[in-house]
């Protein structure tokens, strides 16, 4: 029995070290600090309520520079089930999750209750998080017209029927889907150099490969089919080329 999980980079964490189990309070705050403390104030200046604490303690940061992350060190768990469901016992027609990762269907099909395939294009957007240095999709605090343009932008033109329920289309395309004069486009293909080819290469890193691309990008348009039915499973995701041949070799090495 599968569950829709809301996965995205904000819900995975690296595990702490065993060796921090085996610090004592002083040795904690030797290594990272006194705790510190902050009183709480009105806005309006008037004393607190009562029963309202009179402060509070800033989080301490327990992490490091992702360079300094060793191989070893890189162990994760998923975190925050809160929005996760399990599609076989809930019928959710709605998503919470942040709108840049959000799937299509949540626009175009708000009666059909969501199930996997949605978490697939949350996956392709997490991974694309994970390998590049910008989102896959952009935008503050978008609304779902201007999501619908990035999806447009980077995958090309909607399904028929989508297409033309999306009244705001005439803003940025024409109708075959050619951008208008507000703006260029950015193809998967320009957004791959942007966020992942040219922070490498301005950070002294090897290109990624043509034949790793090709086979990275063939992976993410099937995670990012707007068709459900079209959508690439977990099975053949697993099963795919890029998943093949460099993902879980790399991960081998890691493992031992």
């Amino acid at each position: 029995m599968g569950f829709v999980a809301d996965l995205h980079a904000g819900n995975i964490m690296f595990c702490f070290p065993n060796s921090i189990d085996e610090l004592s309070p002083g040795e904690l705050y030797q290594k990272y600090g006194q705790p510190n403390i902050e009183p709480f104030v009105r806005l309006d200046g008037k004393p607190l309520s009562d029963g309202v604490p009179t402060h509070g303690v800033v989080p301490i940061w327990l992490g490091k520079e992702s360079e300094l992350v060793t191989l070893s060190e890189a162990k994760i768990f998923i975190n925050d089930f809160g929005e996760s469901f399990l599609p076989s016992i809930t019928q959710r027609h709605y998503s919470n999750t942040p709108g840049i990762l959000a799937p299509p269907e949540t626009y175009f099909l708000l009666h059909e209750p969501l199930s996997f395939p949605s978490d697939v294009w949350t996956l392709a957007c997490t991974l694309w998080d994970i390998i590049g240095q910008r989102p896959l999709f952009e935008g503050f605090n978008p609304s779902s017209d201007w999501m619908i343009k990035e999806h447009v932008d980077a995958l090309g033109k909607l399904p028929c029927d989508w297409w033309h329920k999306w009244d705001a289309r005439g803003r940025w395309f024409t109708e075959d889907a050619k951008r208008t004069s507000e703006g260029a486009g950015r193809s998967l293909v320009s957004r791959f150099v942007d966020s992942i080819q040219e922070p490498r290469r301005g950070s002294a890193m090897e290109d990624v490969g043509e034949a790793e691309m090709n086979a990275l990008l063939t992976m993410l348009r099937g995670m990012l089919a707007f068709r459900l039915n079209e959508r690439l499973t977990s099975t053949e995701i697993i099963e795919s080329e890029w998943m093949l041949r460099w993902a879980l070799p790399e991960l081998g090495k890691v493992a031992t």
